[in-house]
């Protein structure tokens, strides 16, 4: 299980790192939000068709004003008057202890974060914690409760831990292509990430999902759209690619009735080398 712990750093670009929206899939395409007031996802994660563990991603909006990180008990205020603000919480327990090796805890303030907390375990047994805010124009952070460290972002600026959530915002249909700058909290260093759709696919695994009225179903054979998200320098390793299911005429919806929110674009399958999140089921509300 020792390499479970290390090789999932790379499917959340190494939870040391934060990083920095440099672009997106034109100036028109603006992002919109594509989650209900709270979606709960689960996946299974394989290793070479052996089950080694499960990730947990619970989505939530949150509204405008003052917002706490239940992870510190730090508050920070929501403005976006729009989109208003979402927490998006991540846990990861191992299948051989049920031990958990990873959480971590994102806030967003319409599609730019203000704040998050990650913790992860090591392969020797240590952890490693990191807190983080974006104040608009600086990254302030600390390691395992060392110094206070800020680094300067001239762009709109993402954690790393959102990655997935906000490229679920865009138009994947339409060619979508970015650009991301890693920091890697640890070492200060810089490194940039393209993410870029490239292919259609089906999701043939069954997804068992609960909408808002509380109704359990089940759905295959979903249409979808591949993502891949890959280092820019070299050496660049293999990329990690990402699944969505499309919108449209043949997308697919989990909708509330009560409300009229649906979440779309679901990322319902990520590859990383021998490791294969699979999205299993899907809960909103």
């Amino acid at each position: 299980m020792r390499k479970l712990v290390v090789v999932i750093l790379v499917l959340t670009l190494a939870l040391t790192a934060v990083a920095v929206f440099a672009g997106c899939s034109g100036d028109a395409d603006i992002p919109g939000v594509k989650w209900t007031n709270k979606e709960e996802l689960t996946y299974l994660i394989t290793e070479n068709n052996i089950t080694v563990g499960k990730l947990y991603v619970v989505t939530e909006q949150v509204p405008t004003g003052e917002v706490t990180l239940n992870a510190t008990g730090e508050k920070f205020n929501i403005s976006s008057s729009a989109s208003k603000g979402t927490r998006v919480s991540m846990r990861i327990e191992r299948t051989a202890d049920g031990k958990e090796i990873m959480k971590s805890e994102s806030i967003m303030d319409g599609f730019t974060a203000v704040a998050s907390y990650k913790k992860k375990l090591n392969g020797d047994g240590t952890t490693t914690e990191i807190i983080s805010n974006y104040d608009g124009k600086r990254v302030h952070y600390t390691v395992n409760g060392g110094e206070k460290q800020k680094t300067k972002i001239k762009n709109g600026y993402i954690d790393n831990g959102l990655l997935y959530t906000i490229v679920r915002c865009y138009s994947l249909e339409k060619q979508y292509n970015a650009s991301f700058t890693v920091l890697d909290a640890l070492t200060d260093n810089k490194e940039k990430i393209a993410v870029s759709a490239y292919a259609e696919s089906t999701y043939t695994n069954t997804l068992n999902y609960v909408d808002g009225s509380g109704n359990a179903n089940t759905a295959t054979n979903l249409k979808c759209i591949n993502l891949k998200f890959a280092r820019e320098t070299s050496p660049s390793g293999a990329p990690i690619i990402v699944t969505y299911t499309i919108e449209g005429d043949n997308g697919f919806y989990i909708r509330d009735a009560k409300t009229n929110q649906a979440s779309s674009h679901f990322p319902v399958k990520i590859v990383e080398n021998n490791l294969v999140y699979d999205l299993i089921e899907a809960k909103i509300s």
